[in-house]
């Protein structure tokens, strides 16, 4: 599971309540009380490996980083979830 951290970095006294920073982790977060949304995503990994199934990601991917599969995992399927919930009660057009 990974949590990123969209953050409105503006320096004007009103927010303009939209993400313009995105933080990857907490302790990178400049001001809380900035943060605007929240990206959350999730990688599932069937239990058991697959019968008869070549599976051949080595490099898969969550939120766009890039991470090396734990060795002995053999054969199993990954497929990534992700969503973003929007804080503050507000979304601005794009």
């Amino acid at each position: 599971m990974l949590v990123h951290y969209g953050e409105d970095t503006s320096t004007s006294t009103a927010p303009t309540m939209q993400a313009d920073t995105l933080r990857t982790t907490a302790g990178a977060v400049a001001a809380w009380s900035r943060v605007v949304a929240v990206r959350v995503g999730l990688m599932m990994v069937t239990s058991d490996a697959t019968a008869g199934i070549e599976v051949t990601q080595t490099t898969p991917t969550l939120l766009g980083q890039s991470y090396t599969v734990p060795t002995g995992t053999g054969n199993v399927i990954r497929k990534e979830f992700s969503t973003t919930i929007v804080l503050r009660n507000r979304v601005l057009p794009r």
